[in-house]
């Protein structure tokens, strides 16, 4: 089963990103969070979004604060 494991493993790609000193607010907020599952849905909105407007379709973006009113 491990055997299985590592080789699955070894299949996966990763990218590394750096935050810098400076950067201690985000390092922070990223801990914090599923920082892994927030970067791949903004990728997978950055990439329905390109190929919408290759399509020649209109996105709009909606977030919760625009179906709550106050």
């Amino acid at each position: 089963m491990n055997k299985a494991k590592l080789k699955y493993k070894k299949q996966c790609k990763q990218k590394v990103i750096t935050f810098y000193k400076h950067e201690k607010d985000l390092l922070d907020f990223a801990n914090s969070i599923n920082f892994q599952g927030f970067v791949k849905q903004c990728l997978k909105c950055e990439l329905d979004y390109k190929k919408a407007k290759e399509n020649g379709e209109v996105v709009v973006s909606l977030n919760a604060e625009d179906y709550i009113g106050e």
